[in-house]
């Protein structure tokens, strides 16, 4: 990820979130990018919203398996914004939620992932960065806790059917319940070049020379209030 485009994504979140959106329409529109359905509208069939590397993907894929929807779902804008949209609109919302250290660091090393598949120099950016982005997400939803589904990280990967379930109950819809849908989705992912929804070699091994950027004193009060804020988070349920 640029790390000039994270700080500026960063810091318009944070103090213009009622404008961030139709920041990123105009951005979409200037640079001509294919992506404008990621925000949420008026015809949006629902919104799937999570900090990176919380199943985001792997939770679409799996949606459009069991509902049969393949259009209209806003999604991967990364940024709560795009759930307050969402709830003002009334678009049915699942918002994803994983375990601060386990998300930041999944972050830190797909980017080397992606760096050296690319055969590109990887640009470093602190996890201090990761961690503001991901306080600043969960932080700002706490007092909308009626309005969307959670969907834990652990139950998102391992019990899809409680996510369907949860979200029929919510809304009144009548997706289907698959039980294995995990492994329709895994054949699918990995006959890409980039499959990322699914645990690497490369990733695994990354985290563990990661993993010092969370000793210093800086990091771990920021790990602190993220653990603190994601307990909050799920125990809105």
């Amino acid at each position: 990820m640029n790390k000039i485009k994270l700080y500026i994504r960063i810091l318009l979140q944070k103090n213009y979130p009622k404008q961030y959106n139709n920041i990123a329409k105009l951005y979409f529109r200037i640079t001509n990018k294919k992506t404008a359905f990621r925000l949420v509208t008026k015809n949006s069939t629902m919104c799937i919203e999570g900090f990176p590397r919380s199943a985001n993907s792997f939770t679409v894929a799996a949606f459009k398996i069991c509902s049969g929807i393949n259009n209209g779902i806003a999604t991967h804008m990364h940024s709560h914004t795009n759930v307050l949209e969402a709830i003002k609109l009334g678009v049915p919302t699942l918002v994803l939620v994983r375990k601060p250290e386990d998300a930041v660091l999944s972050l830190k090393v797909l980017s080397k992932e992606d760096a050296f598949i690319r055969n590109e120099k990887h640009i470093e950016t602190p996890i201090y960065w990761y961690l503001k982005w991901y306080i600043i997400f969960y932080s700002s939803l706490l007092d909308k806790k009626n309005h969307f589904v959670i969907g834990k990280f652990e139950d998102v990967t391992t019990n899809f059917s409680k996510i369907i379930t949860d979200f029929n109950d919510k809304y009144s819809t009548n997706f289907t319940v698959i039980e294995d849908v995990a492994t329709t989705v895994k054949n699918i992912d990995t006959k890409k070049p980039r499959n990322h929804m699914f645990p690497t070699e490369f990733r695994e091994n990354e985290k563990k020379t990661v993993e010092n950027e969370l000793k210093s004193e800086k990091e771990k009060k920021l790990m602190k209030e993220a653990n603190r804020i994601y307990e909050l988070f799920i125990s809105l349920k």
